[in-house]
């Protein structure tokens, strides 16, 4: 009898932890997609915006894609232009895998419609060197939807006088289901770390192969 009862004294701590560790393996699993190395973050705050033609641009009309979410304002004095600009770097080695366009798009959107209009932003997406085949720069004459759809996203606009804006500087990875995939921090290359600058962009543009096939 007393075996029996160091036995059940081994057994049952064995048990629970078995069952702890399938609980873990099934949440784990169930935010991952099989196949990729991408944790499904759930699902990617709904907008509508217009492109630079006046078509409507939404996750919706563009499901099936992988997409990466940027907001920014065109007249930032530091951050945004030369993060827009690894966005072209971006564009280009989408090119080279054959999914820009087709299975991958990039969307550049402003908080900032007032001051960026579809005509200055013309101007600003020619100098990035953006194909708007597949990069979209898109904005929203209702500002308020705007910077809320920024908030849901991660990026607080915060006003901070002369027409500047304190923003989070991120970009947002979404597949073709409208799941987030990934958010990407581009200050840790521009500000911090230059040397991984090129080891940045290509894990970007990796990762929305992966998702674009």
């Amino acid at each position: 009898m007393q075996t029996a009862r160091n036995n059940w004294k081994y057994w049952i701590p064995l048990a629970v932890a078995v069952v702890i560790v399938a609980v873990i393996a099934y949440f784990l699993l169930s935010r991952v997609s099989f196949g990729s190395k991408l944790p499904n973050e759930g699902p990617a705050p709904a907008f509508s915006m217009y492109d630079l033609e006046g078509n409507e641009v939404s996750l919706e009309n563009t499901a099936g894609k992988a997409r990466l979410v940027y907001f920014y304002f065109a007249h930032c004095p530091d951050v945004c232009s030369p993060t827009n600009y690894m966005l072209y770097e971006v564009q280009e080695g989408l090119k080279k895998a054959g999914v820009f366009g087709d299975g991958a798009l990039i969307m550049s959107i402003t908080f900032d419609p007032e001051r960026d209009t579809t005509e200055h932003l013309l101007e600003y997406s020619a100098s990035m060197q953006a194909d708007l085949e597949g990069w979209y720069f898109l904005r929203h004459d209702d500002v308020d939807m705007v910077r809320e759809v920024s908030r849901q996203y991660g990026v607080e606009v915060i006003p901070s006088g002369e027409g500047d804006f304190i923003h989070a500087n991120i970009y947002t990875l979404i597949d073709g289901n409208g799941n987030i995939r990934k958010t990407y921090s581009p200050n840790v290359p521009l500000l911090f770390s230059p040397e991984t600058r090129d080891d940045f962009i290509a894990e970007i543009i990796e990762d929305m192969v992966s998702l674009a096939k």
